[in-house]
């Protein structure tokens, strides 16, 4: 997978196997006409990070820069983890309704429960904290000037990374 990054467009996204691209150097990836391909509307968002992640491992293209799918795989990794979370915690009161039911069926659901529940929060921490580290990672690469200005001609404004 592959996405374009563009200030006015913002991100989007080809299937195009990143091993279509791997094996050629920098300048045969920037001769690739990539706005002739078919890029749909990315679920990812414009944000500071995902453009400083553009602007370390992507390179230029005509109408923006195209980053390889798996630069954001850390990224995506942990909006699926929060949005996971998220939804269940929203789900509690009606988990927390059952499980009283079955605790009064078997005494001691509730508490192995909620001890299963502290030991998948704690993973999820920790994952969470791995993931943070992974980015951080990630983002100790030096920004390459070339693509700050290839952006800014674009009139897009990478201040914020």
């Amino acid at each position: 997978m592959l996405f374009h990054l563009n200030p006015t467009t913002g991100v989007r996204w080809n299937d195009l196997p990143e091993s279509f691209v791997d094996e050629l150097s920098l300048e045969q990836r920037q001769q690739l006409k990539f706005h002739n391909f078919d890029w749909k509307v990315s679920e990812l968002p414009l944000t500071p990070l995902v453009l400083a992640l553009a602007l370390r491992f992507g390179w230029r293209t005509e109408t923006g820069i195209v980053v390889p799918g798996t630069v954001y795989s850390e990224f995506y990794r942990q909006a699926q983890i929060t949005k996971s979370s998220t939804e269940l915690q929203n789900m509690e009161p009606a988990i927390r309704a059952r499980d009283e039911a079955f605790d009064r069926l078997a005494p001691g659901w509730l508490a192995a429960g909620e001890k299963l529940n502290e030991a998948v929060a704690d993973a999820t921490t920790e994952t969470l904290r791995e993931i943070e580290a992974s980015l951080l990672a990630q983002l100790e690469t030096p920004i390459d000037e070339q693509l700050v200005e290839h952006w800014e001609s674009l009139g897009g404004t990478p201040t914020s990374v």
